[in-house]
């Protein structure tokens, strides 16, 4: 899959595995986790 990213202009490869359990965390701190899994 990751191979496919360079034909989508904008696109990003993520990892579903590395996807943390965002629903007992405060929005802020989702918001600077997914930041951060992203680069």
């Amino acid at each position: 899959m990751r191979e496919l990213v360079p034909l989508f202009p904008g696109a990003r490869y993520f990892n579903p595995e590395q996807v943390v359990d965002t629903t007992e965390q405060p929005p802020a701190e989702v918001a600077r986790s997914i930041a951060n899994r992203l680069g």
